[in-house]
């Protein structure tokens, strides 16, 4: 998965400043993929590290989501384009 990364941005935000309040921490993250456009995806939790990690599961959902169906369409490709071989019988 990682050859198809070329870039990872993250930003992290405390969305209400000093006061206190749920789901306040955003985690915005942007992966640049090699020929695409690039993947956004944010979480909001109470806390930076909890915003983090639920937007890196996210990101990693969608990468993988991307390069199972590149790859299926590789694979589909490649099985129409592979001639059958008929035997006599």
């Amino acid at each position: 998965m990682s050859d198809n990364i070329t870039r990872v941005e993250v930003h992290l935000k405390d969305e209400d400043g000093d006061k206190k309040g749920k789901n306040d921490k955003r985690c915005m993250m942007e992966a640049h993929l090699k020929g695409r456009q690039p993947i956004v995806v944010t979480d909001h939790a109470d806390t930076l590290n909890q915003a983090l990690d639920g937007a890196i599961e996210k990101l990693i959902s969608m990468i993988e989501s991307i390069l199972d169906r590149k790859r299926d369409q590789r694979s589909h490709i490649t099985e129409q384009s592979e001639p059958e071989l008929e035997f006599p019988d």
